[in-house]
């Protein structure tokens, strides 16, 4: 009863992913490498291969094609 009359805050989504990953998984799905997602944003091949991690955690895949199915499915792209 307890809980129904004080309900824990919801955690947020661990799969909702910040502006960058959403332009980053776009870029990913797409086809383009590391290195051009890099070029393309005008940022570090490093700085694109943590935010690759960081979706790939969030969203529970291990490949890009896994990446693509995933996304699509929850209508991330």
């Amino acid at each position: 009863m307890q809980m129904l009359v004080n309900p824990r805050p919801q955690k947020a989504d661990p799969t909702l992913l910040t502006k960058r990953e959403h332009t980053i998984l776009k870029h990913l799905v797409s086809g383009l490498t590391i290195d051009m997602i890099g070029e393309e944003l005008s940022i570090s091949r490093h700085t694109v291969s943590t935010h690759t991690k960081h979706i790939y955690r969030k969203l529970q895949v291990h490949n890009r094609s896994s990446l693509a199915a995933k996304a699509i499915k929850k209508g991330l792209i």
